[in-house]
């Protein structure tokens, strides 16, 4: 969802400072609006650009989110198996001809899409590939997340792929699920955001294969600045908790420069 901000010399400071004065009077004014919009507006606008909808009619992007559900299921097994070397070799094999299918293309990474504007044609198939929420992406878990309330909030379960102390999840994943609901707690309002600071602290151990709720909320707005919190929760206690400030993005291009290989 969200990626670091760049480090910025003194004339894009300069300029981005300018961007700061200008969103703070045009919050003063009322131009942006963000804190005023109904509940039913936040909630609408959030699922028509970052809920990627449960059933989709497009063949082709049915089929890619079946293969990703497979590979995750692949991956966690792959993390578990006992078999021995002829067994697994044999699985290797078996999913060579697959990676040859789609190495031959074509792609299209979001990258390639952001520059060439097809992006913003059908922004969902590619929020579809997040590395959290993405249905299409087989390293997502994946995490569902809705607007609840003034909060986003999350759901997932994490398997073995996730693993990091016996029976944990990876600290690095926990960041990352609260990385991308105080981050959406931002984008529900209307912001494209980037992470610039976020900070864990890691409560209790959270657990593997048993359901999680990730939230996150907006604590203030200072011009461009986001500041959120969020928190883990597996039942009732809370795992993990996080602050975070994320930084408005005024041109998605700008940040997301095509791939030298696209």
């Amino acid at each position: 969802m969200t990626a670091t901000d760049p480090s910025d010399g003194d004339d894009e400071r300069d300029e981005r400072d300018e961007r700061d004065e200008r969103d703070e009077r045009d919050e003063r004014d009322g131009g942006r609006g963000d804190h005023d919009d109904g509940q039913d507006d936040i909630e609408e606008r959030f699922e028509a650009l970052w809920c990627p909808p449960e059933r989709v009619a497009d063949p082709a992007w049915a089929e890619k989110r079946a293969l990703a559900s497979a590979l995750r299921e692949l991956g966690n097994l792959c993390v578990t198996s006992t078999l021995g070397a002829p067994e697994l070799a044999q699985a290797r094999r078996a999913l060579d001809d697959a990676t040859s299918i789609l190495r031959g293309g074509p792609h299209l990474s979001a990258q390639a899409a952001v520059a060439d504007g097809s992006f913003f044609d059908d922004p969902l198939r590619y929020v579809d590939r997040s590395a959290m929420i993405g249905q299409c992406n087989p390293c997502a878990p994946p995490l569902r997340l809705a607007v609840e309330g003034d909060r986003v909030v999350g759901h997932v379960t994490l398997g073995a792929a996730q693993v990091g102390g016996p029976g944990r999840a990876h600290g690095g994943i926990v960041a990352t699920l609260l990385d991308e609901a105080l981050g959406h707690a931002a984008i529900c309002r209307g912001a494209g955001v980037v992470t610039r600071v976020l900070t864990v602290h890691y409560d209790h151990p959270t657990p593997l294969y048993e359901p999680l709720r990730v939230e996150g909320w907006l604590e203030r707005r200072e011009g461009r600045r986001y500041y959120a919190g969020g928190r883990v929760l597996a039942g009732d206690t809370a795992t993990a908790r996080a602050e975070g400030l994320f930084i408005r993005v005024h041109d998605l291009r700008k940040t997301h420069p095509p791939h030298p290989h696209d």
